[in-house]
């Protein structure tokens, strides 16, 4: 396997469908809390023992709570087994009849591309924001290693909802207390990324 992240096509849609439908597999019967491995499936190195296929930990549950909509809290790191994990919190609504109805599966499939991407970057702590706001939010999402993480993330939202990214995007961050100038701006980098944190990773 060769890896393009310029494939607009391309966004570990292998593991994300694959973990997204165990979690709603999970939630169907009414399991509120699991966690599982799968095989990185990807040559890129996200750990620096190659004596062995790499493992990606993964681990969701369900937090019901007194909120409107659902919402996906997530984050990428280290398990306590020492292997790349991500980890995913699924807020609901307490008057959620059906809780797999309230969730949006493209939206879920995005988040874990997302995370996923953040294991590919695995040296991405090294790479801080070099502009001028002292906004903490535009920091944050104009930071090098988060700018590509998004953009793989909406990527593969948008192509399970057929949804136009730059509104994907522009929706996503309306709730984020932005000026409209701060909004283009992160819209602007996420669109046109920089890959070159986990293209060094890439194994040849």
């Amino acid at each position: 396997m060769t890896i393009n992240f310029y494939d607009q096509n391309f966004y570990y849609s292998d593991m994300a469908v694959s973990i997204a439908n165990d979690i709603i597999s999970c939630i169907r019967k009414g399991t509120k809390e699991f966690k599982c491995s799968k095989l990185w499936q990807y040559p890129i190195k996200i750990e620096d023992d190659e004596e062995y296929m790499s493992l990606v930990d993964w681990n969701f549950k369900v937090v019901t709570t007194d909120v409107k909509r659902v919402d996906i809290w997530a984050s990428a790191g280290f398990s306590e087994s020492y292997l790349p994990e991500i980890s995913l919190s699924i807020i609901m609504p307490k008057e959620a009849e059906c809780p797999i109805d309230a969730l949006n599966y493209s939206e879920l499939v995005g988040v874990i591309a997302h995370e996923l991407h953040h294991i590919a970057q695995k040296n991405e702590a090294m790479y801080h924001y070099q502009g001028d706001s002292t906004n903490p939010k535009v920091r944050y999402y104009l930071n090098p290693a988060e700018i590509p993480a998004f953009h793989i993330g909406f990527r593969a939202q948008c192509h399970i909802s057929g949804e136009d990214m730059g509104l994907a995007m522009r929706a996503y961050l309306s709730h984020q207390g932005l000026t409209d100038n701060e909004t283009e701006s992160i819209v602007a980098a996420w669109l046109n990324p920089s890959f070159e944190i986990a293209a060094a990773n890439i194994i040849v």
